[in-house]
């Protein structure tokens, strides 16, 4: 019993540090906007995250555990031990994914430094308290945690964001008359902006 609650717990943390690094991973691809993470959800590698199958097994377990601790009993002791062969199946895919193309990991600034942080503080403070049995529980918190992060995180984000706004609204008020160029796109912003200004200073009098 000790060999396999050993297993379970190892099972438990490989996957959700693989889990709560790629999700953090996704958010920060889609610019921790709700709007594009929402329309990722919609695609098909998007559904496979709320409708695939081991998803939606786990979520019928859950829901036989929560009745199993009122009526079901041995049914609800029987959906754990299932739940924790979901753990090992999950662990065997991790590993497998990062032996043949490695993790998906975000880039360390200081917002995703937060959401790790605090993700796998709950996710691991409430597992060596609660012990396993808190564990199918943390499981499907996993995913909605990461999102009331990132949407507490975008708070602060936004409020800065319009400060930065209305500073360079000023600054550029105090050149009077310009011709004003908006770059945009995913990546290569900077650069095109650096570019194109050595360009233009040839000729014109350019702030940047």
């Amino acid at each position: 019993m000790e060999l396999l609650i050993f297993l379970l717990l190892i099972s438990f943390t490989i996957r959700t540090i693989r889990n709560v690094l790629y999700q953090t991973f996704l958010w920060q691809l889609k610019e921790y906007r709700t709007d594009r993470f929402w329309s990722h959800l919609a695609t098909v590698q998007g559904k496979k995250l709320i409708f695939g199958p081991l998803t939606v097994i786990k979520w019928i377990l859950l829901l036989l555990i929560i009745f199993g601790l009122f009526e079901f009993g041995s049914l609800g002791f029987i959906a754990y031990l299932i739940f924790g062969l979901c753990w090992f199946f999950e662990t065997v895919i991790c590993l497998r994914e990062l032996v043949s193309r490695g993790w998906k990991i975000p880039v360390l600034t200081v917002k995703a430094l937060i959401i790790l942080f605090v993700v796998f503080f709950f996710q691991f403070i409430w597992l060596f308290t609660g012990g396993l049995l808190c564990g199918p529980f943390l499981d499907k918190l996993l995913a909605p945690s990461i999102a009331l992060l990132v949407i507490l995180t975008n708070i602060p984000s936004f409020l800065y964001r319009k400060i930065i706004i209305a500073a360079a609204k000023k600054k550029i008020s105090g050149f009077g008359d310009l011709r004003v160029i908006g770059i945009t796109g995913s990546y290569g912003k900077t650069s095109t902006k650096e570019f194109l200004a050595t360009i233009l200073s040839e000729k014109y009098k350019v702030a940047k």
